[in-house]
């Protein structure tokens, strides 16, 4: 059976690693699959939304060839964008009355989001007054204190 890249073949040894400084890429991949943006022709609160459609988003996709994007026109409806993702969690987000760099920003957004779903930070609970250690406070000089053999009895 062909080995696994990046694994020994059994009875050989792995190859080493190559030499000077290695290029690692910090950022997370790109993980926005499609983007949908909805809009209406009518209405006044799709107009930073038709703004942006017609003077920036061919731009923004053609700097973004691995993104796809459409667009959907739907009437009596506020325009909402949607982005769909690698493990197939698909956000949406309603820009009723957005200006259009505002539209851009949620484009943005959604480009450099991995599309998994927000947890809450479980924050710590900090007491106003901090409590004092039940073994009492340590400093150096008590190092070589407690060195001695230490023997217990027990009394019937």
């Amino acid at each position: 059976s062909p080995a696994l890249p990046g694994r020994p073949v059994r009875g050989r040894r792995a190859p080493c690693a190559p030499s000077g400084p290695m290029k690692v890429d910090m950022r997370p991949p790109r993980r926005l699959l499609e983007l949908v943006i909805r809009y209406s022709d009518r209405d006044g609160s799709s107009s930073g939304c038709r703004t942006f459609i017609r003077s920036q988003l061919v731009g923004w996709a053609t700097r973004n060839p691995d993104v796809g994007v459409r667009t959907l026109l739907k009437r009596n409806a506020h325009p909402v964008i949607f982005g769909r993702f690698d493990e197939e969690n698909v956000k949406q987000v309603c820009v009723a009355n957005y200006t259009e760099t505002a539209v851009e920003r949620v484009v943005e957004g959604m480009r450099q989001q991995s599309g998994r779903k927000v947890k809450p930070i479980k924050k710590r609970v900090l007491s106003a007054k901090p409590m004092a250690s039940l073994q009492g406070e340590w400093h150096e000089r008590m190092y070589g204190l407690y060195d001695a053999p230490v023997t217990l009895t027990h009394q019937h």
